[in-house]
């Protein structure tokens, strides 16, 4: 049986269904490192270190939601690979 091509209309409700990507702004930026800075000396952690548990990284998630206002919801993936490019 040959392969059906699919309709425009199709195309459109496949992207329809997927997530949009995370869009970091301003202040998504600061409540990521404020929660991380939070977490830090919360917890008694040295200050230097760039590795947290994935807890932390649902916590920070969890207070990205409160501020969200553009793209996609952000996630413990994204919000790390963030991380390791603001703190640099």
């Amino acid at each position: 049986m040959p392969k059906q091509k699919q309709s425009d209309n199709e195309k459109q409700n496949k992207w329809k269904n997927h997530s949009l990507a995370a869009e970091w702004t301003t202040e998504d930026i600061d409540t990521l490192i404020d929660t991380l800075h939070d977490l830090h000396h919360s917890h008694g952690t040295d200050e230097n270190s760039s590795s947290f548990k994935p807890q932390a990284w649902q916590i920070v998630v969890d207070a990205l939601e409160k501020v969200h206002t553009k793209g996609g919801a952000k996630n413990s993936c994204s919000c790390s690979d963030k991380w390791k490019l603001v703190s640099c």
